[in-house]
């Protein structure tokens, strides 16, 4: 049979990373962190992690043609409203109000 044994106690003077769930596990902090720390540097220099970080040139030019594309759309569609804001009907109303411009400025 399996005997439970009493977990020996740690120096409080280290710091440590615990569980925080259960408060089963301690780790020295110095430990953990070299661990991950190199862990970390040997992913980094895995040819792999460098297509990882480095964006596809492709898609970063194609997302920035579409922004471009829709700020033009969005400048043409304010331009076009603030022209509709300085006509008016027959009556003198605007064909678009103040009122609504200011949502059109806000909502792009």
């Amino acid at each position: 049979l399996l005997k439970a044994k009493k977990a020996p106690q740690r120096d409080r003077s280290v710091p440590y990373y615990e569980c925080a769930g259960l408060r089963d596990t301690a780790l020295p902090e110095a430990w953990l962190d070299a661990y991950v720390e190199e862990a970390l540097f040997s992913w980094l220099r895995k040819p792999a992690a460098a297509k990882a970080l480095t964006p596809d040139r492709t898609a970063v030019a194609e997302g920035c043609a579409a922004a471009q594309k829709r700020l033009a759309a969005y400048e043409l569609q304010l331009t076009q409203a603030r022209e509709l804001s300085q006509q008016f009907t027959k009556e003198g109303e605007p064909l678009l109000s103040a009122v609504s411009l200011s949502g059109v400025e806000q909502t792009l």
